[in-house]
């Protein structure tokens, strides 16, 4: 006996609606993506001293920290030992005081901070541009800014080119926090 057109028709369209939902829907056995790893303590680049920081200023290690008043409507730039934060025009309405402190000269990492502090979002990213002038042996490609999370106090990977004339990592930043550039080359068994 055979079924009516319109319930053949019916079914089929019921039949292909439930395997668009199954094959499509989410199952265990789906991939899931891989959220990015934090690292606890990882090995920032290390500059050679005393000698290397001295075209910055700095012989040996010491702590380095600077401030400047920028116009986020303008725009302008602060330099602090290796570190060199770039504000666009438009990143940030109004002043601010922008701040960039380097615990040890010796190694590349630093903090940045911002004030007032409801400014720490930025409409157009700032570029934190770290100079790697004068470190011998650095693979400038294979290097990797990090910034550490105050939630949780990892360190996760951001957007990172090198400028090999400069000398320079560049990355954009849509926020302030601490950053600091680490090799990748040297694999990340010492994260």
């Amino acid at each position: 006996m055979r079924l009516p057109v319109m319930v053949r028709v019916a079914a089929l369209y019921a039949l292909a609606g439930l395997a668009v939902f199954l094959g499509c829907g989410r199952v265990p056995t789906q991939p899931t993506p891989e959220a990015p790893q934090g690292y606890a303590n990882p090995q920032f680049v290390r500059v050679p001293s005393p000698g290397a920081g001295e075209s910055f200023g700095v012989s040996g290690s010491q702590s380095l920290s600077g401030t400047a008043q920028i116009d986020g409507a303008v725009g302008g730039s602060l330099t602090v030992g290796r570190f060199t934060v770039t504000v666009p025009a438009g990143a940030y309405n109004g002043p601010a005081t922008v701040t960039i402190s380097a615990p040890d000269s010796t190694v590349l990492q630093c903090n940045l901070a911002i004030s007032p502090g409801n400014i720490d979002r930025f409409v157009v990213p700032v570029t934190l541009s770290t100079s790697c002038a004068g470190i011998p042996g650095l693979d400038l490609s294979g290097l990797q800014t990090l910034w550490r999370n105050p939630a949780d106090g990892l360190w996760y990977p951001e957007a990172t080119s090198a400028n090999v004339l400069a000398a320079t990592v560049n990355t954009p930043l849509g926020h302030f926090s601490s950053y600091g550039v680490a090799d990748t080359n040297i694999g990340k068994s010492g994260w």
